[in-house]
């Protein structure tokens, strides 16, 4: 690895940002690679998760389940989730203990509030991160790349999700077929074929992840808690048959891969179990997994605007 402080020579220095579906914090890794395009190699610099304050968590996700929006919700939420990524993204280069200006861009996928897709459209996918690119370059002084999903989508693609590229860079194998499943809030999977090229890589989503976990966990213990630390809380519960059979009976499992989950935490699970501790019985298993050693990329309530506006105000730390 590269002295802490030191440039990588014919390569980049770059910083990623990622919050998911669930919205719980926001995930900042910094990364020097080394040569350009697929045949780079990297080193893994500094990781870091942020979580974000309670009011700005909440009022991402009432945007993300609103049917209607008001102009000025949206931007006010732009704003804020950019000046908690440009505190990660502050924190995280200290940590580091390299000079800011030795990075050389900030990769910022943003939150994702809406996403529709290709079979919800019947044409192309149609999908919106908050998080404003030019305020994060303001308060950084760094470039930011950033609206990769739709420009995917824009490319005939479903937007989501994006970590096949990541996958193959770093897991594919000669000799070795392989398949990789990132749980996240939505979760998705990944075939890698033995001696695999790109173009023979196959990906889509599974079905709703993490976002509905935590949602379930937050209406059980009302708002006390984010998510199952560990899996504690379904290791005492069993499969509800039932619900179980309800939610596979839902067309999007029938629709051929490739596919994207569409829709939020809410909309995903039975009415039901909206907002009312107690009322859903049925508990799934999940297991946390740490920060990887890779640059692997994670295709993470009634509120107001005055949530937006208190948060602004709140560091991410």
């Amino acid at each position: 690895m590269n002295a802490a402080g030191r440039h990588p020579r014919h390569g980049a220095r770059i910083v990623g940002l990622m919050t998911g579906t669930s919205a719980d914090a926001v995930d900042a890794i910094l990364v020097d690679f080394r040569g350009h395009g697929l045949e780079a190699r990297h080193d893994v610099l500094a990781y870091r998760e942020t979580a974000l304050p309670d009011a700005l968590r909440r009022e991402v996700l009432d945007l993300a389940d609103a049917d209607q929006w008001e102009p000025e919700r949206l931007l006010r939420l732009d704003a804020a989730l950019a000046e908690c990524y440009a505190d990660a993204t502050r924190a995280l280069i200290a940590a580091a203990a390299v000079e800011p200006s030795s990075v050389d861009a900030i990769g910022m996928h943003g939150q994702t509030i809406r996403h529709l897709p290709r079979s919800a459209t019947g044409s192309g996918a149609l999908t919106w991160q908050a998080g404003s690119a030019p305020i994060l370059a303001e308060r950084t002084g760094l470039t930011v790349v950033s609206d990769f999903r739709r420009r995917d989508a824009a490319a005939g693609g479903e937007g989501a999700p994006l970590v096949p590229i990541a996958d193959w860079w770093c897991f594919r194998s000669a000799t070795e077929a392989r398949v990789l499943l990132n749980l996240g809030g939505m979760a998705n999977v990944t075939h890698l074929p033995a001696g695999a090229a790109l173009e023979d890589v196959r990906a889509f989503d599974t079905g709703p992840g993490n976002a509905v976990l935590d949602a379930l966990v937050s209406a059980a213990t009302a708002g006390l808690a984010r998510h199952d630390d560990g899996g504690r809380m379904a290791t005492q519960g069993r499969v509800h048959a039932g619900l179980l059979s309800q939610l596979l009976a839902d067309p999007f499992f029938l629709l051929p891969p490739p596919r994207r989950a569409g829709g939020t935490s809410a909309s995903a699970m039975p009415r039901a179990c909206r907002g009312s501790p107690g009322t859903c019985s049925s508990r799934s298993r999940t297991r946390s997994r740490p920060p990887p050693s890779s640059p692997r990329l994670r295709s993470r309530m009634p509120s107001s605007a005055s949530c937006v506006r208190e948060a602004a105000s709140t560091p991410c730390t």
